[in-house]
Order: structure tokens, then sequence, then C-alpha cells
């Protein structure tokens, strides 16, 4: 049994952290809980034990629900969506690159002088990137929690 106990846990392990997605100290937390819970429950089989099993049972299921409201709050705010965050600023340097190469096009064709070169970036290629990068401290400084 300790040698199948031993394969699942290294099983596990290499599982967790071969996909980024895991959460291996959630694992660990609940391996650490397990054994300390085992560790509480474990008895040899006796009708005496077995009497007071309910007991210990309780016992663990109570200090289960004190404990972890209390681990809960203390958890850190969750990270923001930094993939879905890329996405948007790769859109936007998109959209600017492009505003920004046209306006200079005129620009270098005698279409537009520098002065309405100069409005045009202020007007339409500056914002969008005031805008995400207020966008991005409101982002990163403002997670929800868990």
């Amino acid at each position: 049994m300790l040698k199948n106990m031993a394969t699942f846990v290294v099983l596990n392990a290499v599982v967790g952290m071969s996909i980024p997605q895991i959460d291996m100290a959630a694992h660990a937390g609940g391996f650490v809980a397990g054994i300390l819970c085992g560790l509480i429950l474990s008895q040899p089989l006796s009708a005496e034990i077995i009497a007071r099993r309910k007991v210990k049972n309780l016992i663990v299921v109570m200090a289960a629900a004190i404990i972890l409201p209390f681990v809960i709050a203390t958890l850190p705010q969750a990270l923001p969506d930094i993939s879905a965050r890329m996405q948007r600023l790769s859109l936007v340097e998109n959209e600017v690159c492009n505003t920004f190469n046209a306006d200079q096009d005129e620009a270098s064709r005698g279409i537009i002088d520098h002065n309405e070169f100069a409005d045009r970036i202020k007007k339409n290629v500056l914002p969008p990137w005031i805008k995400l990068r207020e966008g991005g401290r409101k982002f990163f400084h403002t997670g929800a929690r868990r």
C-alpha cells in the first residue's frame, strides 16, 4: 500500500509540475491536511475505539470549520488575466500603428502638413495608448479577491 501511495504522489507531482495551470500549492496543502487528518483519525479497531471515533470525527470537522474561513480570508488577491491583457494590447497596438502609418504616409506625400500630422497623432494615436495605460494601472492594482 505504501508503494502504491508513493507512486500516486510522485505521478501527481510530475503531472502537476508539467501543466502550468495546476496549482501545486493546493496539492501540497491537500497532501499535508490529508496526512494530519489521517493521523488524527487513524486508530486500531476495537469496540472502545469505534465508540470514540464519532468524537474524533466531530473534532476534525469542527477544527476545519473554524480554520478554513481564516485561511480563505488570508488568501492573496487573484492574479490578473495577463493573456486577455496582452490580446487587448495587441489589438490597440495594431490599430494605433495603422493609424499612425496612414497619417505619416499622408504627411510624407504632402497631403497634410506637419502641424496637421502632429494634431492627428495627438487626437488619434495618443488617446488609445493613454487609455490602455490607465486601464492597465487599474487592472494591475485592483485585483479581485479569490
